[in-house]
């Protein structure tokens, strides 16, 4: 899936569009749009990522799912809220525990 698509996908998933979504992140007009034919800066890129709680990885197409996403965002939230990094660990290795299940 190409870039663009996966952001619109994202969009319609929370319900927004792509100009709410330019304007939320304070990008000009079309500027999601134009990444179908030139590549964003890395800024832009992990602006998009942030907003929908991704990682870049996930909108390039380098990760397979968004487990990996969950995984990324349940550290990154933990991190905001101080918690442990052991703690984020042992419960990563639950959740992977389970999912094996």
């Amino acid at each position: 899936m190409m870039l663009v698509e996966k952001i619109r996908n994202l969009c319609a998933e929370n319900g927004e569009t792509l100009a709410a979504l330019e304007k939320k992140l304070h990008l000009g007009n079309a500027t999601i749009r134009k990444w179908d034919k030139s590549a964003p800066s890395a800024d832009r890129l992990a602006k998009v990522a942030d907003h929908f709680g991704v990682s870049v990885d996930y909108l390039l197409g380098r990760e397979t799912g968004q487990l990996n996403s969950v995984y990324f965002n349940f550290a990154k939230d933990a991190e905001r809220n101080a918690i442990d990094p052991e703690d984020i660990k042992a419960a990563i290795e639950l959740i992977k525990k389970y999912k094996n299940k």
